[in-house]
């Protein structure tokens, strides 16, 4: 049953730092890979763990074909901060696994190209998240009962 707890839950999931290179040098880049359960069978997805973004977003190309996904004009909203001036956006909700915990995970398909971000809705009810700087790892400890 998806938002239950299944199998045995770790004391915390870690996933270390990747690098990211701007102008200025390089700083980290927090990613995780989280399972996400399709009719047609699970797909990995790698998501910028985005601590100042309130929902998860995924770009509609390719993901929203991945799920057979139609756009229903009255569910469409702005989401703001997201390319400087805000996109459109249309609410999902998707089954997801991090190594093993199970949970379900809404968000929203944008029009934008922009990299698949992992929000705090529905993350932060489940998830204390650290960014381990010394250890150069972003922690998920799961929050039981």
């Amino acid at each position: 049953m998806w938002g239950q707890y299944q199998n045995q839950v770790q004391s915390m999931y870690t996933f270390p730092y990747e690098n990211k290179r701007i102008k200025e040098g390089v700083i980290p880049n927090p990613r995780i890979s989280l399972k996400v359960h399709l009719q047609s069978g699970p797909v990995w997805i790698r998501f910028l763990v985005d601590s100042g973004a309130d929902v998860t977003t995924l770009p509609f190309y390719p993901y929203a074909e991945l799920v057979n996904f139609k756009k229903n004009p009255k569910e469409k909203i702005t989401i703001g901060g997201i390319e400087n001036k805000g996109v459109s956006g249309y609410p999902f909700s998707l089954n997801a696994e991090l190594k093993g915990y199970k949970f379900s995970l809404r968000g929203y398909f944008i029009n934008s190209l922009i990299e698949p971000l992992l929000g705090r809705l529905d993350i932060w009810k489940l998830f204390s998240l650290t960014f381990n700087n010394k250890k150069l790892r972003t922690e998920f400890t799961p929050i039981v009962g």
